[in-house]
């Protein structure tokens, strides 16, 4: 519930939940007095909006490496128009409105190849550093994205992680909101999310020091190791996928989670529900077409050769049993991802594997939402 009072020039507000999705230097943190601990790079970078002519590929992300550090481009909509970021040149450091013409000419050089920099209109200079709060839930009071964890570039993976950091909390809040949960549920949020900070941040960081640190150990690593690496791994379909997998962050998972429970084939509760194709009325659909048909009801629980008449009691409205058929492509398809001839999922509304077993347990599933944390009417244990 959310109440406004108007005095003069103040606006007061008046809410049950209040999340800060303010930034790295956000009040809402201040406020509840979590620490922010970290640090920042040395170096001070630039970001710049501009199109530029040269043989570079228009629809591909590039990036350049050289002895004083990288430079970015990042494709964007209409012709030969890039975001282009980058470690500033030393002799600009100092100047609070350096010459965007002539720093991008600089650039420009430093990239070895022809290209020339037009219609830039924006440019600015910022330092980057790499920062978590200790938790991000001070009763009720919520941190999300940069105002709970910020980082380095390197991997595209802030803004993915601010997002995923919203849908999981969503979620929760409109649970409690509805009547559906208790309170006890947003704890769930820090215990999911505040773990996945650290990992990125160390990965981050280790990353972006290798791409842009000066000194002569990381340069032969940049310029010499890297790319041989590189080069050999994305030449590996199963690196690329691993790499794939980790630059979105696929591999994140709630396991530990006291929200997670079971165990069926290779797949646990609190992986994310993995991506395979079944036929359905002969048709190949995807696994996240196959349960997102049915958003509106909060749960969905997929069966396999099992019957649905065991959980005839759960209330339709927040429930949705999904049936995938019994043929031999689905069967192959789901020994291919490791799922047994027979099995329960129980997907969350952010996509999450809550609860997975071989047969129909109501029992567990009745066990799962009167853990302390929902308030479903599962029905009677069976």
């Amino acid at each position: 519930m959310l109440k406004a009072k108007q005095n003069q020039h103040i606006i007061q507000y008046e809410c049950d939940y209040l999340i800060g999705c303010d930034g790295i230097k956000s009040s809402v943190r201040e406020f509840t007095g979590i620490p922010f601990d970290g640090g920042a790079y040395q170096n001070v970078f630039f970001v710049a909006d501009t199109h530029l002519q040269s043989s570079i590929e228009v629809d591909k992300l590039s990036v350049f490496l050289n002895k004083d550090g990288l430079t970015i481009l990042f494709p964007m909509t209409g012709k030969f128009h890039f975001r282009i970021m980058g470690i500033l040149p030393k002799k600009f450091y100092n100047l609070k409105n350096p010459d965007k013409e002539e720093l991008l000419a600089i650039v420009g050089k430093a990239m070895n190849i022809t290209v020339n920099f037009a219609d830039t209109t924006w440019f600015s200079t910022y330092r980057l550093y790499h920062k978590k709060a200790a938790r991000f839930r001070n009763d009720n009071i919520f941190l999300c994205g940069d105002a709970a964890h910020v980082h380095s570039p390197a991997g595209g993976q802030g803004m993915n992680t601010g997002l995923q950091d919203a849908y999981n909390l969503a979620w929760k809040l409109a649970f409690v909101d509805q009547g559906y949960a208790s309170h006890a549920l947003l704890d769930t949020y820090n215990e999911e999310r505040e773990p996945v900070a650290p990992q990125l941040l160390k990965t981050t960081d280790r990353m972006f020091t290798y791409m842009s640190g000066e000194n002569f150990v990381l340069a032969i690593i940049r310029f010499y190791i890297f790319p041989l690496v590189m080069g050999i791994l994305t030449s590996s379909e199963f690196f690329r996928k691993r790499i794939f997998a980790a630059i979105s962050q696929l591999q994140i998972n709630y396991k530990k989670s006291s929200l997670s429970i079971g165990k069926s084939g290779n797949i646990r509760a609190g992986s994310r529900l993995p991506l395979f194709y079944i036929w359905q009325n002969n048709r190949k659909i995807s696994s996240y077409t196959f349960v997102n048909s049915f958003i509106n009801s909060p749960f969905r629980i997929i069966l396999f050769n099992l019957k649905a008449s065991g959980l005839i009691s759960l209330p339709s409205n927040l429930f949705k049993v999904l049936e995938i058929e019994l043929n031999p492509n689905n069967i192959a398809s789901l020994k291919n991802i490791g799922l047994p001839k027979s099995f329960l999922i129980l997907v969350r509304p952010d996509n999450y594997i809550g609860y997975c077993a071989n047969k129909v347990k109501l029992a567990e599933l009745d066990k799962l939402m009167k853990s302390g944390y929902f308030l479903l009417p599962v029905g009677s244990a069976q």
